[in-house]
């Protein structure tokens, strides 16, 4: 484990319970003559299908619930021909390495907001960039420069922009803000989904009265009755704007990580399996799982004047609770062998299961933005090159704009017969980040040759005025 991961087990989690209750059923036969069958059903979760197509609404109200993009390669389609028409012609050819100036780019977004335009895709979603793998600092012309692979992108059915070929959804204008003052303000950032206690404590006393031997459709009305029980879950949300995309963006990630754990979204990664196929009778304890940012060690220049970042950004790492009879829950420090191998199958396809989920690779998107505003912030880069970032900061001028704030998420459940016994998963979790701490214990490695030369081949040449970014 790298010391970034050491550093944060305990600063950025999602979690999960998955609570299992006694025999439903002594005559196994009712569930599959063979006497080993399964079952599933699903409670106040909504939504089934591919996790890939799969996003989030929020209605007026704050309820978080699944949408799932019907579409395919159809829809991907009409994306690269609306992208060919919205975008300017270089924007949409894929290019590994597209260079946004922050600096041009405040400059630019300045001359917009007082000539009172309309902000154009290509600046909302800056130029198309997926994720930063470089930070450049040029003291000599006064410029700060993040580059990374883009291309152009479109609306992929669910309320999510995405690149037309990769499918990974740009970095924003509006979270970069977002992170930029989080780290002015040195705010830990995060949310939090958490059932509600007193409805712990009445499924808790439910259990114990309801599980005796019975048959399985008695089993599957007391599961439904559970889950209506288990209502919905609280969202708590801090260090950001609970109206902002951010927020949204690690609300969603943190849900749809539930429903894939949970077998209810399946996702197409050779050999992965939820959680929840995993489990089995004995294994009667609550789980909680926390993602924590996993990078590579950085390498830098001998005069800090460039960064490069690289590795998967996130792993899970899982320990397992008690959930005592007022709803509260208690760690024990230990895990079960199902949540073991679970957490170690989700970290090493992270990268891949990141590829085939849009709210994954959205949530890489922050931990990068969040990062390189550390390293901004931390290594004083902006006084380096006399750049104030005063509209940047500025959340009365530079105004991001506005969602519906996610207040409640419905619990997801599942269940399934094994040998007679009902199980019951149920998922509570939450985000949290401090960037600052990240950035401060980063494993560091210095390169001599190879990122000097990319950060001479990233210096922008002379470029039309207003231009903000460059291949």
């Amino acid at each position: 484990m790298n010391c970034l991961s050491r550093l944060l087990r305990t600063r950025f989690f999602l979690s999960t319970a998955v609570l299992l209750l006694g025999p439903v059923s002594t005559c196994q036969a009712q569930v599959n003559g063979g006497g080993t069958g399964t079952g599933t059903g699903t409670g106040t979760g909504t939504g089934t299908g591919a996790a890939a197509a799969a996003g989030v609404s929020v209605d007026a109200n704050g309820l978080v619930k699944t949408v799932v993009a019907k579409g395919g390669k159809q829809l991907a389609r009409q994306r690269a021909r609306a992208a060919r028409k919205s975008l300017p012609e270089d924007l949409n050819e894929f290019n590994p390495l597209r260079k946004v100036s922050l600096v041009r780019l405040e400059r630019a977004y300045g001359d917009i907001l007082a000539a009172d335009e309309e902000l154009k895709p290509e600046m909302q979603f800056l130029a198309g960039l997926q994720r930063i793998d470089y930070l450049f600092v040029y003291p000599e012309t006064g410029d700060l420069v993040i580059a990374g692979p883009a291309e152009g992108f479109g609306a992929d059915g669910t309320g999510r922009t995405v690149g037309t070929t990769t499918g990974r959804p740009p970095l924003r204008l509006d979270d970069l803000m977002v992170a930029l003052r989080a780290l002015s303000r040195n705010q830990d950032v995060g949310c939090s989904i958490d059932a509600r206690p007193e409805n712990l404590a009445e499924f808790k006393k439910y259990q114990a009265s309801n599980s005796a031997a019975s048959s399985t459709a008695v089993a599957r009305q007391r599961f439904k009755r559970m889950a209506k029980i288990l209502g919905n879950q609280k969202v708590s949300i801090w260090g950001v704007p609970a109206d902002s995309h951010f927020a949204r963006t690690l609300v969603e990630a943190d849900f749809i990580m539930k429903k894939i754990s949970l077998g209810q979204l399946r996702v197409r990664v050779k050999g992965f399996k939820s959680h929840f196929s995993m489990v089995r009778p004995g294994d009667n304890m609550a789980n909680r799982w926390w993602f924590t940012p996993l990078y590579d060690p950085f390498k830098t220049t001998d005069d800090g004047n460039a960064y490069q970042l690289a590795g998967p950004r996130a792993q899970l790492w899982a320990e397992n609770e008690v959930i005592q009879a007022d709803g509260r829950r208690i760690s024990v420090g230990t895990k079960v062998a199902s949540t073991d191998r679970y957490a170690k199958q989700f970290t090493n396809k992270f990268a891949q299961l990141a590829e085939e989920v849009p709210a994954f690779a959205e949530m890489q998107t922050l931990f990068d933005l969040l990062t390189v505003a550390a390293l901004i912030e931390q290594h004083g880069l902006a006084d380096r090159i006399q750049w104030t970032m005063d509209l940047f900061l500025d959340d009365q001028r530079a105004a991001v704009s506005k969602w519906n704030i996610p207040l409640d998420v419905p619990t997801t459940v599942n269940m399934k017969l094994i040998r007679g016994r009902m199980l019951i998963g149920m998922v509570g979790g939450g985000v949290v980040i401090s960037p600052d701490r990240t950035v401060r214990e980063l494993a560091w490695e210095t390169d001599g040759e190879a990122l000097p030369e990319k950060q001479r081949a990233a210096l922008s040449r002379e470029l039309p005025d207003g231009r903000w970014w460059w291949d």
